[in-house]
């Protein structure tokens, strides 16, 4: 007790304040940080129990995981290290990395991730889309003879135009419109960076080609829709000059619905129509959808000008939301589709393209079918379009809503 007392006495009357012991400096004590596993965290376990979930799971979760810190790197490192993966499951693992950084886009014809600069003279925002995005930078689009991958490009069907050889359209465009409306205005292009009219002089008629693309909501869900417009228009009220052997390779002669309305039905047509304007000098209409692809198109005769007659023809095509090459909207008018045409299911065929197309654009089809009409007009085309080829001749506008 007298210990006890001396100690409590000994340490009261230590120096309360620094500043009585000029030598005292503080002490800074550092211990070693432990990690500690906690198990009830993924990484926090054990190898073994590890590689027995990843039995379970599928290869892209793996690789997925495998990016999330070091030691389910270094863990998952000897899982099947050797398996090639899969094209499918290479661009399911692809895509999920996508989500996670959008200023790369997954590429399906080279299974790679692609890097969006957000640049206007690189994507086709400015001038030729096809030219820009699929010839120069991405070669993957295309086989080794230079033809795009069936899969990858859209039909069109009018071949023969030059004009149309400026702008065929693959899957990147739909993928990289879709993109902007899901990541932003900097991950993606404009639907209208897809515009473009062109026109191709015959020895009896001329030609013109308009293609627009909008976005638009199909039950809840964004998809990009297509208005395409052609025109063959001929001089002195000229309707016989409509129809003429296939073999001529004269518009609309070759003209083509989709894959499932060839020639033989659509000339029909046009014979029909031409009886009638021979007959009653009345200007027929007539509007439709294909059962097996839903495209809608509609078909007419219009005067326009001193003496001039057009014969034009609008479709309507939904593309579908750009998910992957193998969405059955995409798929049915695709290149592939031409060789084995592709019927869409009752689940695909349900809205009307034209209607959701028209809900979306500030310019009516009356209103396109007049401003194409001018350009045929005294060939204004001439004033404004900037000329592709010399034969047959053809002139192009890109970039350019009405």
């Amino acid at each position: 007790m007298a210990r006890l007392r001396q100690l409590r006495t000994k340490y009261l009357s230590w120096p309360r304040g620094r500043d009585q012991i000029p030598n005292l400096q503080p002490l800074h004590l550092t211990f070693p940080h432990l990690q500690i596993r906690r198990p009830n965290i993924l990484s926090g376990l054990v190898a073994e129990l590890l590689l027995s979930i990843a039995d379970f799971l599928p290869p892209e979760d793996i690789y997925c995981l495998s990016l999330c810190n070091r030691r389910l790197l270094a863990t998952f490192e000897s899982w099947r290290k050797h398996e090639k993966l899969e094209k499918k499951i290479r661009l399911s693992f692809l895509n999920r990395l996508e989500r996670d950084s959008p200023e790369y886009f997954t590429c399906y014809g080279c299974c790679v991730l692609h890097k969006y600069d957000n640049g206007a003279k690189n994507l086709g925002v400015s001038g030729p889309v096809v030219q820009q995005i699929s010839l120069h930078r991405f070669s993957c689009m295309r086989t080794r003879n230079g033809q795009f991958i069936p899969e990858m490009a859209m039909s069109i069907y009018q071949k023969y135009l030059k004009s149309y050889a400026e702008n065929e359209v693959c899957f990147i465009h739909l993928q990289l419109a879709m993109r902007r409306y899901h990541y932003g205005p900097q991950y993606g292009i404009h639907p209208s960076a897809l515009y473009f009219t062109g026109v191709t002089v015959h020895i009896i008629s001329t030609a013109l080609h308009s293609f627009e693309a909008q976005m638009c909501i199909d039950f809840r869900s964004p998809v990009l829709c297509l208005r395409i417009q052609d025109i063959m228009s001929v001089r002195h009220l000229r309707a016989d000059q409509l129809v003429s052997d296939k073999d001529k390779q004269v518009p609309p002669q070759i003209y083509q619905i989709c894959a499932h309305i060839g020639y033989d039905e659509l000339l029909a047509s046009i014979e029909e129509f031409v009886d009638i304007y021979c007959k009653r000098r009345t200007l027929p209409l007539f509007r439709t959808t294909c059962d097996k692809c839903n495209t809608e198109y509609q078909l007419e005769l219009r005067e326009y000008g001193k003496d001039n007659l057009a014969y034009m023809m609008a479709r309507w095509i939904n593309l579908g939301p750009g998910r992957s090459p193998d969405d059955p909207q995409w798929k049915a008018h695709s290149l592939g589709a031409q060789d084995v045409p592709f019927i869409l299911g009752i689940g695909h065929v349900l809205s009307s393209p034209r209607v959701l197309f028209e809900a979306s654009t500030t310019t009516s089809l009356d209103r396109l079918s007049t401003q194409n009409l001018h350009y045929l007009t005294d060939r204004n085309y001439r004033s404004v379009m900037k000329q592709l080829h010399d034969s047959p001749p053809s002139w192009g506008l890109w970039n350019e809503p009405v």
